[in-house]
């Protein structure tokens, strides 16, 4: 009796380990998703402050592990997500870079009437 005891201690460990580490796992997952839309939003704020009064920004950006932020069209695209969802009056120039994970420092222009993206760093 104390040995089936035993075992059934045994598996409920191993159950409640593996239910810690899937909830760790996603939690991760969340945090990993949270920082890409954040990224998103940054990048999108600054792009829509050069398309409203012009100039030249420059800034710093982390896009999370296991994703990729590129510019197309008139949209910023993490992964499936675009924003802003209408798109930017203009568009983005055709040389602009795909970002994969990492802090980066970028630089916002308009140049014939494009957007254009530069990675300094």
């Amino acid at each position: 009796m104390p040995a089936l005891r035993t075992l059934g201690l045994v598996v409920m460990a191993a159950f409640v380990i593996s239910i810690g580490a899937f909830g760790i796992i996603t939690f991760q997952s969340f945090l990993r998703d949270r920082a890409a839309n954040d990224a998103l939003l940054k990048v999108g704020s600054y792009c829509q402050e050069v398309v409203t009064t012009g100039g030249v920004r420059m800034f710093e950006v982390e896009i999370p592990g296991g994703y990729t932020m590129s510019f197309a069209d008139n949209r910023i695209t993490i992964d499936g997500r675009s924003y802003p969802q209408d798109g930017f009056q203009v568009g983005f120039s055709e040389n602009s870079p795909q970002l994969s994970y990492g802090k980066r420092t970028l630089s916002v222009e308009i140049s014939d009437n494009r957007l254009v993206v530069t990675r300094i760093s």
